[in-house]
């Protein structure tokens, strides 16, 4: 059983972020997220769902050993090429998560790939990688 984990896209600061609890009955906050600071190593901020963008942990791990999160964007060796393919990180649902090649839109079944493919950044903070 893969462990439940979520990093967030703080879209009021604009950088991401661990995520320390979520909450969904509270009607003040229902993210709390680490800002650390050098005199706080453990600060934290709350924000609302809106404010943020959660990526759930997929369980897999590239081939780096660098944990794959949703929205993550990857190369994968294609097969008989010397070019990689640029690949996104999505959740199908069901804790489920898939592979989608930026080029083609194809589909790729996530934990076949895990072990060949390498976490170059994601959508938030490199959104030229999707080009």
């Amino acid at each position: 059983m893969r462990p439940i984990k979520y990093r967030a896209w703080d879209k009021i600061k604009s950088i991401m972020r661990g995520v320390v609890r979520v909450d969904f009955d509270n009607p003040s906050f229902n993210v709390q997220i680490l800002c650390p600071t050098e005199s706080a190593p453990k600060n934290w901020e709350l924000r609302k769902f809106d404010e943020v963008e959660l990526m759930q942990f997929t369980g897999l791990t590239d081939k780096n050993g660098k944990e794959i999160y949703e929205n993550d964007v990857c190369i994968c060796p294609r097969n008989g090429s010397d070019c990689d393919r640029s690949l996104v990180v999505k959740y199908g649902g069901q804790c489920q998560f898939y592979l989608q090649e930026v080029e083609s839109e194809k589909i790729f079944n996530m934990p076949m790939y895990s072990k060949n493919i390498e976490v170059i950044g994601n959508i938030y903070e490199h959104p030229n990688l999707l080009k």
